[in-house]
């Protein structure tokens, strides 16, 4: 692994002051670019062992906490939960009312850390939690 190119601009682009590359176009920002030379002699490294390692990942989020619930259930809580917000006038919970159901959804069981998401309706709990009408699914806080 290298480091960027470390650009300041020229009269006619970019140029790295590491390596010496010049990107020749006037674009806004400078160009991201590994510092070396232009043309690398070594093959790119095999993404086989990342592709595997990330998709072993993606198979088992339960390993950090419960699963979500399914997809169907997923779509009816959220406009559930959209139609409980629009008739409460889209008002919100304070702040500390608001601080409190984190603390709670955090604490839970049913709560999936590595997602943010409850297990029992699949909300994001920080964005539930700031709706002033709604309601844990299993009763921890209510309105």
């Amino acid at each position: 692994m290298g480091i960027l190119c470390q650009f300041t601009r020229t009269d006619h682009g970019w140029c790295c002051s590491t390596c010496g590359y010049t990107y020749p176009k006037p674009i806004p920002r400078p160009p991201h670019r590994m510092c070396g030379p232009v043309a690398s002699k070594e093959p790119p490294p095999d993404p086989a062992p990342l592709i595997a390692r990330l998709a072993e990942e993606t198979k088992h989020p339960g390993k950090v906490g419960p699963e979500l619930p399914p997809l169907h259930v997923q779509a009816v809580s959220f406009v559930t939960a959209i139609a409980q917000l629009a008739g409460d006038g889209f008002r919100l919970a304070d702040k500390k009312e608001f601080d409190r159901r984190v603390a709670i959804c955090e604490a839970c069981d049913l709560f999936i850390p590595k997602s943010g998401r409850c297990s029992k309706c699949g909300c994001f709990g920080s964005l539930k939690a700031r709706g002033r009408v709604w309601t844990c699914p299993e009763g921890y806080w209510d309105v």
